[in-house]
């Protein structure tokens, strides 16, 4: 039993949202074999990933059948979200990914939701920084509060970081509590550009961009400045958001941002279920996931204490694994 024979059995293992095999993949790392004990990590593209226990079962199923001397089969699972190459080749900051979260209009929950993936994703093991770009209404840091930061070292700026290890940059850590910054468009995409370029920014899985509602000179600042891996659309159930909600996606398909999936916030019973969901499939554009409206995320997005995904974040771990199973795929689509 050699090598080249297990990699030949575990090539016949595919992932199925990229399409390709496991080996061709790369997802096979660090193999050994010895006294009828295979042993090798699975690497796979994002922290959580939804298809972990299928595809270790494949593989255990796979080599177990194909060589009966075998009598252990030990998979380790670990994951490294893959890096958006555009991001390297226009900017000189170590982000792998950035997921810019947008909403047709506000009022929708956009930056709660932006802050709980933050969340999530740190949970699952992820570095993760957030950067807020809605410049005229900054609430992340309400919702994303730092314990220090942020700070000036010379020209560049040292991004603030909550207690759990959050890196997070606003123009709300910057002006007075409650001032009004009445700029126009070249102003907006200046401090834009500063936020992302004089801030050093750490190495980081995931830059989550929360953008400013609508469809104006934010969004398409922020499609120039940055290779924007994908774009999330944060939708209420309410008809009238969903007629934003398609706006915004016309909107993300005209800068050529990919769509990576719609979000519907604030689900219940009053609109009944599904709209979200439909409004999505008709535009072609996945949906993702619903958030229900409760008590804690209504408290979380006014105190920043997200203390309660303690208590079990289960509802919500699907929907971290859909958007960061959305990423992996789109990197991949990427590099071709």
């Amino acid at each position: 039993m050699s090598p080249e024979a297990v990699y030949e059995v575990l090539s016949k293992v595919t992932d199925p949202e990229l399409g390709r095999n496991i080996v061709e993949l790369g997802f096979v790392k660090d193999l050994s074999i010895e006294d009828g004990r295979i042993a090798f990590t699975l690497e796979l593209t994002t922290p959580g990933c939804p298809l972990k226990e299928t595809l270790t079962a494949q593989c255990r199923e796979a080599l177990l059948s194909a060589f009966p001397e075998v009598r252990e089969v030990d998979i380790r699972v670990s994951a490294r979200v893959r890096q958006d190459t555009r991001i390297q080749e226009r900017l000189s900051v170590p982000v792998k990914t950035v997921l810019a979260v947008g909403s047709g209009k506000g009022g929708v929950g956009k930056s709660t939701v932006t802050a709980l993936l933050a969340h999530l994703f740190h949970r699952l093991g992820a570095k993760v920084g957030v950067l807020d770009a809605d410049i005229y209404g900054p609430n992340i840091p309400r919702l994303l509060p730092p314990v220090q930061g942020p700070e000036a070292e010379g020209e560049r700026i040292v991004p603030a970081r909550t207690r759990e290890g959050i890196v997070v940059m606003s123009v709300g850590f910057l002006v007075e509590e409650g001032q009004a910054l009445v700029w126009r468009g070249p102003m907006l995409h200046s401090m834009l550009q500063s936020l992302i370029t004089q801030v050093e920014w750490p190495a980081l899985d995931y830059l989550l961009l929360d953008l400013p509602p609508g469809t104006g000179d934010v969004q398409l600042s922020a499609s120039q400045l940055l290779p924007l891996t994908g774009a999330l659309l944060v939708a209420t159930p309410h008809p009238l958001a969903q007629e934003d909600l398609r706006r915004g996606v016309d909107a993300f398909k005209r800068l050529s941002v990919p769509l990576l999936g719609v979000i519907e916030n604030m689900a219940g019973e009053v609109w009944g279920e599904g709209l979200t969901a439909r409004t999505a499939e008709s535009l072609g554009v996945p949906f993702l996931g619903s958030i229900p409206l409760s008590q804690e995320i209504a408290h979380a997005g006014v105190s920043g204490d997200f203390s309660f995904l303690d208590r079990g974040e289960l509802p919500f771990r699907k929907l971290v694994e859909a958007v960061g199973s959305r990423v992996s795929v789109e990197t991949y689509r990427l590099q071709g």
